[in-house]
């Protein structure tokens, strides 16, 4: 089905000309905005789960941090990167929300095809994906209410341990880990985090 809209009502009140003819940069402003470029926020959102995936295959996390290097150890370093970008590409508006859906897609695909490999067959996918997908929004909710505690440091801690991400010994460097991450995502600008461009950065000074 093709879609034809119609901007001659948009005139210029002082000339009574379409707007298209006096003010084509800001027709083209608004269109970016009601209609934003399918390929831009496809590229964006490649970019910004290119990020994550970097930002959670750390080796530090894993000979530091205390994840164990196992397939669910793996993803829940995705789970504690991505429950933390999410929600704050949905907080910024703008294109944010549909960044945000077409990384939450990018992260579930991957982890469709890395079941697939392990031998994981159809029969089963379904119930493993729903699984892994509790423990994602999970982990990333209490992470969250941890962090806009009094005491996130000791919350996030917690939250870690009860979820078996990290042993006690571990799980205060982790923290430390979480709240750099954090606040990390929150001072980048809308346009460094809607580009995309923030990925590799995400690490910080223990990017590998």
């Amino acid at each position: 089905m093709t879609i034809r809209v119609s901007f001659y009502f948009l005139t210029d009140y002082r000339a009574g000309e379409p707007i298209g003819k006096l003010r084509s940069a800001q027709l083209s402003w608004l269109m970016d905005r009601l209609f934003p470029k399918k390929a831009a926020i496809e590229g964006a959102a490649d970019r910004l789960y290119e990020g994550l995936v970097h930002a959670a295959r750390s080796t530090w996390l894993f000979t530091e941090g205390g994840f164990e290097d196992s397939f669910s150890g793996r993803f829940n370093a995705i789970a504690l990167h991505g429950g933390l970008l999410l929600p704050e590409l949905e907080r910024r508006g703008g294109r944010g929300p549909v960044l945000s859906r077409a990384v939450y897609t990018r992260i579930f695909d991957g982890l469709d095809a890395g079941l697939r490999e392990t031998g994981v067959g159809d029969a089963s996918i379904a119930r493993k994906v729903r699984k892994f997908g509790e423990s994602f929004f999970g982990l990333g909710n209490a992470i969250r209410d941890a962090l806009a505690a009094s005491d996130s440091r000791t919350g996030i801690a917690a939250v870690l341990e009860r979820n078996e991400v990290a042993a006690a010994d571990e799980a205060d460097k982790l923290a430390d880990y979480v709240i750099d991450f954090a606040q990390h995502l929150s001072s980048l600008s809308d346009e460094t985090l809607f580009d995309g461009d923030a990925g590799l950065v995400f690490m910080g000074k223990r990017a590998d």
